[in-house]
């Protein structure tokens, strides 16, 4: 087999009725040194005997257990398939997600052609009745000199890009670091945010991810305070990996108002535990009413 020169990398959890789409669209590539690694985490379905199937089909496809003695999750997974990866470029991608045939070729002829260390794309997504909708426009859908002005425009317009959207030179994650395994939700914002902190020229190319839309909504997916705590978590890991990135402040507000609207009323507990981190959001009026009522709180419980 010749070296490959892009990984990618696809964690995956009961997933045998879909990864052999993402599958076959990576075999559909143009681009041919390529190798996936997949990694199990621990899945109960028919997710090996499938993988058997393409590990024998075609021998770029390589998969894995996780380990036992590592973290369960996505972001184990990802860190044992990083470890087991030879390829100078990554794609990160989940077992549902499709990549158009020429992503690949372009994403890493740019790359190189503009000596650049990561390279986007568009998106679009699958929704419920099987229909793509692809995302056309998008302030983002640019070249940027720094992984920074990437993230300050993610701020200024209040987009986004998914990680699947990336191809990423090696050499970028010797800086940045690999996955935080101790975080359960939001993982790609905290992961994206040193990654972008730590690189320079971005390129963007005209191809497309797509991924399938879950019946679950972004804003239902904090369903409990565990979660909202996680997320929570992952905005001050994002705040503090932008700490000497001043012009990244509009960015990290953004998160933390998303955050807020989210949390504000149906787990307002956790803003009072986290007042000054939410301060920025708030306005006075609405600071000092949960100031008040946080002092409220601590003098009631003397008298219960």
């Amino acid at each position: 087999m010749t070296q490959p020169i892009i990984s990618v990398i696809i964690p995956t959890y009961n997933r045998y009725h879909l990864i052999g789409e993402t599958l076959e669209s990576l075999i559909a590539q143009s681009f041919l040194p390529w190798e996936c690694i997949v990694v199990d985490d621990g899945s109960k379905d028919y997710t090996n005997e499938l993988l058997w199937f393409y590990t024998q089909k075609d021998s770029r496809i390589k998969y894995f257990q996780r380990p036992e003695n590592m973290p369960k999750g996505a972001n184990s997974c990802r860190n044992y398939g990083l470890r087991q990866s030879k390829g100078k470029y990554i794609n990160w991608l989940d077992s549902d997600d499709l990549i158009y045939s020429d992503k690949l070729e372009k994403q890493l002829s740019n790359i190189e052609e503009y000596g650049a260390e990561i390279a986007i794309c568009k998106y679009g997504y699958l929704k419920l009745n099987n229909k793509i909708r692809f995302i056309e426009k998008k302030r983002v859908y640019n070249n940027f000199d720094t992984g920074v002005d990437l993230l300050k425009t993610f701020g200024k317009y209040q987009e986004y890009l998914p990680v699947h959207t990336y191809l990423i030179a090696r050499g970028v994650f010797n800086s940045a670091g690999i996955w935080n395994e101790m975080i359960s939700i939001n993982q790609d914002g905290e992961f994206l945010s040193r990654i972008l902190s730590k690189c320079e020229r971005v390129i963007f190319v005209d191809t497309y991810v797509i991924y399938r839309k879950s019946q679950i909504d972004n804003v239902s997916l904090v369903s409990d305070e565990k979660k909202g705590e996680g997320l929570i978590q992952s905005w001050k890991l994002i705040e503090e990996n932008l700490r000497f990135h001043t012009e990244c402040k509009e960015y990290v507000l953004s998160g933390k108002k998303t955050v807020y609207n989210r949390l504000k009323n149906k787990y307002d507990s956790l803003i009072l535990n986290d007042l000054l981190f939410f301060k920025p959001t708030m306005s006075k009026v609405n600071y000092m009413l949960l100031v008040t009522k946080l002092k409220y709180k601590k003098f009631e419980k003397y008298f219960n």
